[in-house]
């Protein structure tokens, strides 16, 4: 989330890194050096003039999606208006810009830099949304979105799962019934908002095919020994024999990882596995990420 791989006005390849993190998320660390990456890297970094993080970006070959926080974030940290911030988004990544979400409703403590309210249906969008490509007969452009109903669906396939509800502090029946409550609420909460991201895709010309997703609010999540977050969106699309692809993390639910690959399917995609092992999978989304988090496409 702190780089992104881009070319520069003379065509060559440059890694593209934000102004800096905001200190109330934590992540001073993940601040990359531009000296450091020069020489680690051995190739130009460009810092850019906004606050962003990689998850909050999605670059597709006619626009670059920007998650509302990010627009609200720059807002807030630097005076500068929407308007202001998308022209220079627009003219840092060489395409049009289209925000996802509403920075209307986002909220932040100025002083400590702490998010408060988010506009967003994720905090990041690419844990709701991927950008496929175009392919097919007529070119079409294609896109994923996380659909919390096929998930909830798909709820009692979970629920069989005992790995699941066995090392919580409360006993298995009672951990069972507080998840699926907070699956249930989070699917509510969230569901408005994706609405609006798929509506908005599809104003830009996408095929939107939903992919089965169930997520706890990470805000409220106390069950963090087990991951919880199942979610088909965070994924690297790409070529594979000159044939339309993508790479995805299973999570060992069958049922789910079924849907989810039938879905990539329909989407015109053939789904390749990152790993045998969902061991890892999940260990990834404890952290709150994905593949698309801790991979960069070049």
């Amino acid at each position: 989330d702190n780089a992104r791989s881009a070319r520069d006005q003379d065509g060559n390849p440059v890694m593209y890194i934000p102004r800096d993190f905001s200190k109330g998320k934590n992540r001073q660390d993940d601040a990359l050096s531009e000296t450091e990456a020069q020489r680690q890297y051995g190739i130009r970094v460009v810092r850019s003039s906004l606050h962003w993080e990689g998850g909050n970006l999605l670059t597709g070959e006619e626009v670059c999606l920007v998650g509302a926080d990010t627009i609200a974030e720059n807002r807030a940290q630097l005076g500068l208006s929407r308007r202001e911030i998308q022209a220079c988004l627009e003219a840092e990544l060489g395409c049009d810009i289209e925000v996802m979400g509403d920075p209307e409703e986002f909220g932040i403590n100025v002083d400590d830099e702490i998010k408060t309210r988010s506009g967003q249906a994720s905090f990041h969008i690419d844990l709701d949304i991927s950008l496929l490509g175009k392919f097919g007969r007529f070119r079409k452009p294609r896109a994923l979105i996380a659909d919390p109903v096929r998930g909830l669906e798909l709820l009692p396939d979970l629920l069989k799962q005992k790995s699941l509800f066995a090392t919580h502090f409360v006993d298995p029946k009672q951990a069972r019934q507080y998840i699926h409550a907070e699956y249930d609420a989070y699917a509510r909460d969230r569901f408005p908002k994706l609405l609006e991201y798929c509506e908005a895709l599809e104003k830009l010309g996408y095929r939107v095919h939903g992919v089965p997703d169930l997520r706890i609010n990470p805000k409220d999540n106390l069950f963090r020994t087990v991951n919880l977050d199942f979610s088909y969106c965070n994924v690297l699309p790409g070529l594979r024999k000159n044939q339309a692809s993508l790479l995805y993390l299973p999570w060992g639910i069958p049922a789910l990882d079924r849907q989810a690959e039938s879905q990539f399917i329909k989407a015109g995609v053939t789904p390749i596995k990152a790993t045998k092992e969902s061991k890892v999978s999940n260990e990834l989304m404890k952290q709150l990420g994905g593949l698309h988090c801790f991979c960069a496409q070049i």
